[in-house]
């Protein structure tokens, strides 16, 4: 409640709590609200950051997790995917650039 008083509801810090509280819920029986939190908090960290970005990673990984832990494994297969290719690109982009600045 406080984050999203001072930082408002699309600061990285209040989204990153929200993705926090959505794993809370993961031992609990399937409620739609942790989901539809952590949906739009991908909408969003792709619209603002990109997909390659690791708030959205993260976030696209939450998502896939949450929905494989509550019986959606073919919802979350996807996601996970999606999700692990990207990282691959980023690590494989981030190393590039740290060895040309180096080299």
């Amino acid at each position: 409640v406080l984050l999203r008083e001072n930082l408002g509801d699309r600061h990285p810090a209040t989204l990153s709590t929200i993705t926090n509280l959505c794993f809370l819920d993961l031992g609990a029986p399937y409620r739609f609200e942790p989901l539809a939190r952590e949906v739009a908090a991908v909408k969003w960290l792709r619209e603002k950051f990109g997909d390659r970005h690791p708030a959205t990673l993260t976030c696209i990984n939450d998502l896939g997790a949450l929905l494989y832990k509550q019986g959606g494994r073919a919802a979350a297969e996807p996601l996970l995917r999606e999700a692990s290719g990207l990282w691959v690109r980023y690590r494989r982009t981030h190393q590039e650039l740290s060895m040309g600045a180096h080299g």
